[in-house]
């Protein structure tokens, strides 16, 4: 039995995927890592409770996990030459 090739959007369509799987683990990361850091801060040094501080700490990390992402993702495709969007 032969193997039919992949479709341009199949191949489209996993490279996607990848990349969604790959930066939804990265946001993941980062929120957990930074906003707990930002919780504890939060919490110990103003007192306010755990709930407003998690909030806070998640308005304080989103964007700052943005400017990371595209920042990283520009160097990257710098360096490597790539211009596909």
């Amino acid at each position: 039995m032969s193997e039919e090739p992949e479709h341009h959007s199949t191949r489209s369509f996993k490279a996607a995927f990848d990349r969604l799987t790959g930066w939804s683990l990265a946001l993941f990361e980062y929120l957990l890592a930074v906003g707990t850091i930002a919780v504890l801060i939060l919490n110990i040094q103003t007192g306010i409770s755990t709930l407003a501080a998690v909030i806070a700490a998640t308005f304080i990390s989103i964007p700052l996990l943005l400017v990371i992402h595209f920042w990283t993702e520009w160097e990257k495709r710098r360096k490597t030459g790539s211009d596909d969007t």
